[in-house]
């Protein structure tokens, strides 16, 4: 983590982003591990929820994740489920599907990842990120907001 930040610092985003990518280069995978488990999964702190259709309506496994199944019908790549508990609408998921098209898109012709950003990930990410924001002991992730909301808009 700390080479990429460094590797990306040299051509920040922002002042913001550089920042953050120097906060980055301080961090290493276990005390992400330890945050992220504290943070999103430590539910007698703050529960930040993680599946996409909660924040549409209220709860898991609804629509949203009917959408992910049928993207994911377009493209060659099928959920596991011997490694991935979790349902296709889980903001991990959603999110490594998305490196995943994006990756794809390099070398071929192939939009899923506008069709995934469009019709999941833009309507639930602006309340997704202000909830991670809510959050007083963080570090890692008080950073993943500002990156994702650099990359939604640009202009910001």
């Amino acid at each position: 983590m700390a080479r990429t930040a460094c590797i990306l610092s040299q051509n920040p985003l922002n002042n913001e982003s550089l920042e953050a990518l120097n906060a980055l280069k301080n961090f290493d995978f276990n005390r992400f591990k330890t945050e992220q488990n504290s943070v999103l999964f430590d539910l007698s702190y703050i529960n930040v929820p993680l599946n996409v259709s909660f924040y549409e309506e209220g709860r898991d496994d609804g629509t949203a994740r009917l959408r992910v199944i049928e993207i994911l019908k377009q493209s060659p790549y099928r959920r596991d489920f011997e490694r991935c508990k979790d349902s296709e609408d889980f903001v991990g998921f959603v999110f490594l599907l998305m490196a995943t098209f994006l990756k794809d898109e390099i070398s071929t012709a192939n939009t899923l990842s506008t069709e995934l950003f469009k019709s999941v990930i833009n309507g639930f990410v602006d309340e997704f990120l202000s909830m991670l924001k809510r959050i007083k002991r963080q570090n890692f992730l008080k950073i993943l907001p500002l990156f994702l909301s650099i990359l939604s808009d640009p202009n910001a």
